[in-house]
């Protein structure tokens, strides 16, 4: 059994070895890449460390998927001050507004999917609040996002207010 220290430089070095094999990135493109950001980017673990493995999923940040695109919206109209919530996106995600549910439709037929590539966009439910929301955390330490601004709640009611048709003495009430 190996370290935590040893794993992490051989998920690195198991990383970065498959980067620069496939092309994506050059010796000296490496260099520049701080260590914990090497380490973070890494989605493989190690079996055998059943303790290690919860430690390491907070650690990771594994390879981009619908799910991740979903929190990356998420986090766009967070910061954006948009007043549309993490349940509307799923909601619109559930009626197929957003492609979320069949995105392999909406890939060009030139292309070919291989079989992973197809269970990556092939999902059948769509994911809960609270994934999303863990995920969105996640990203936001790995990415090193600044603290968003927390927004009024007096736009989100009075959007909540409009959506129920409510009489415009409720509203005056409310508002």
């Amino acid at each position: 059994m190996g370290t935590e220290d040893e794993d992490v430089g051989q998920a690195e070095s198991d990383y970065l070895s498959n980067e620069m094999d496939n092309g994506s990135i050059s010796e000296s493109s490496v260099e520049d890449i701080p260590l914990s950001k090497k380490v973070k980017l890494s989605s493989k673990l190690k079996k055998g460390h059943p303790k290690d493995s919860a430690q390491a999923r907070e650690r990771y940040v594994d390879e981009m998927d619908l799910t991740k695109t979903l929190c990356f919206c998420y986090l766009g109209l967070l910061y954006t001050g948009d007043n549309i919530l993490l349940s509307d996106i799923l909601r619109l995600v559930n009626e197929r507004k957003i492609p979320y549910l069949d995105a392999a439709k909406c890939i060009q037929s030139s292309l070919e999917l291989q079989f992973n590539d197809f269970l990556i966009f092939t999902k059948k439910k769509a994911p809960d609040m609270l994934q999303i929301s863990l995920m969105s955390a996640r990203l936001i330490d790995f990415l090193e996002l600044p603290k968003f601004k927390h927004r009024s709640l007096m736009p989100i009611v009075y959007c909540f207010v409009t959506d129920l048709n409510l009489p415009g003495k409720t509203k005056a009430f409310i508002l």
